[in-house]
């Protein structure tokens, strides 16, 4: 029975330590290993070079050579034969015997019709004939639409934010010129309401103008393409220009309330003084004092003749007497220019009222404690009342003494005409400074008293 197993031979490269190199066979009864075979190798004293190479294929050995045809002689060809057989005379058989008997050529496939146009499937898509029911069911998707740029996003803000918007100045300069601008329009459009509307006025004029010129800055970004020169909306921006140009307006308005508070007081006085310069400055003709009556009382005599007789006079006196004439008698005196008369006895009277003393002792008790409080602008704050008591009244006690003199009403009357020409001349720069310093040289963000962070 033991010659019924199985037997497999192994065939391996010894290397012997002589350094020759052996192929042998190894005899099992079973597939064993390379492992199995370096080991029963490393046995014998030698080194497993692994199985041998196989054999080269031999070449096969080239086909015999086929034994030579015996050809006898070449049949006889007469010569007549041989030239009609010659290539170009077959040639001209070959076409003669196409024109002598044509062929028609073979018919071939017959075209396919196209079919009729879809309207249907160029319209919406949809093949109605094939058995296909959505022709561009498996059509690529369309590409996605560009997205569109995203919109400003409003960004939390503090006051010092509004006022420190960390930019540089030449882009706030449509800002300043719009501030400039309206600030100095809605001022003078408000002279007429007097010196304090004329501040709250002013002051939001020159924020429509500042958020006016921000409106330019923005659109200047847009078109250009350039970054935008502070962060925010379209409104966040225009109402923050809006702030700064009202706020910054605030000092040009302080410093042109004085001024234009003593002009509202002595233009009246003016106005009237030029409409009576003649009567006020002795030069109109009183007419005769006798003769015949019609001379004598000639209209427009009257009242120079008056104003000659009481010009002398203190301003309380002067007013006296003018009450004394009654309202028919003062009528009948002044004629035309009663309204004129009316005006210069109001201001006399108030300049003969004296001063006030409520301005002054508020500003001599007020001004002393705030100092001591360690407030120097406080101080000068409080200075404000006695300030504006000085002006109400001090002015029209000097325009009662300058219409009681020939000499000074010509003086009375250039103060308005003064005013309008040299109050932009001096405001416009002014206000320019203040706009430009407020943006320019403002303190540090960290020392703004409204605080918040950046």
């Amino acid at each position: 029975m033991a010659d019924d197993a199985p037997r497999y031979e192994t065939p391996y490269l010894m290397q012997l330590p002589d350094g020759s190199t052996q192929s042998r066979v190894l005899h099992t009864d079973r597939p064993i290993t390379h492992g199995e075979v370096a080991d029963y190798v490393a046995g014998q004293g030698g080194v497993y070079m692994g199985p041998p190479a196989p054999p080269e294929p031999t070449e096969a050995p080239p086909p015999p050579a086929a034994a030579p045809e015996l050809v006898g002689p070449s049949p006889y060809v007469p010569p007549e034969v041989q030239r009609m057989s010659t290539p170009g005379v077959e040639a001209q058989w070959a076409a003669e015997r196409q024109r002598l008997s044509p062929m028609p050529p073979a018919p071939g496939p017959a075209p396919v019709p196209s079919p009729p146009p879809d309207l249907v499937r160029a319209a919406t898509g949809y093949d109605l004939g094939g058995g296909a029911p959505l022709a561009g069911a498996f059509a690529p998707p369309p590409p996605p639409a560009p997205p569109a740029p995203a919109a400003p996003v409003p960004v939390e803000q503090s006051p010092r934010d509004v006022y420190f918007p960390g930019r540089s100045f030449t882009s706030q300069l449509p800002s300043v010129a719009g501030a400039v601008t309206l600030g100095t329009l809605g001022t003078a459009a408000a002279t007429p309401l007097g010196p304090e509307l004329q501040i709250p006025i002013g002051m939001g004029a020159a924020g429509l103008g500042s958020a006016a010129g921000e409106g330019l800055q923005i659109a200047g970004e847009k078109i250009l393409g350039a970054e935008p020169a502070e962060p925010g909306t379209v409104t966040q921006r225009m109402g923050n220009a809006f702030v700064r140009g009202a706020t910054f307006e605030l000092p040009a308005q302080a410093l042109r309330y004085f001024p234009a508070l003593a002009v509202a007081r002595a233009t009246p006085a003016a106005e009237a003084a030029e409409e009576l310069r003649p009567i006020l400055t002795g030069s109109a003709e009183v007419g005769p004092t006798a003769g015949k009556a019609s001379e004598v009382l000639k209209p427009g005599y009257a009242l120079p003749r008056w104003w000659q007789s009481v010009s002398q006079g203190t301003p309380d006196e002067i007013v006296q007497a003018w009450k004394g004439l009654g309202a028919e008698g003062q009528r009948a005196v002044a004629g035309e220019h009663f309204d004129a008369m009316q005006t210069v006895m109001k201001t006399l009277a108030a300049g003969e009222k004296g001063w006030s003393p409520w301005g002054f002792s508020t500003s001599l008790v007020g001004a002393p404690a705030v100092w001591l409080k360690g407030s120097p602008v406080g101080a000068v704050a409080s200075l404000f009342p006695a300030a504006r008591e000085f002006v109400r009244e001090g002015v029209p006690a000097l325009a009662a003494d300058a219409l009681r003199s020939p000499q000074a009403v010509p003086w009375l009357i250039r103060v308005p005409k003064v005013a309008r020409v040299a109050g932009p001349m001096v405001m416009v720069p002014t206000r320019a400074a203040s706009q430009s310093l407020g943006t320019e040289k403002w303190p540090e963000a960290e020392r703004f008293p409204l605080g918040g962070d950046r």
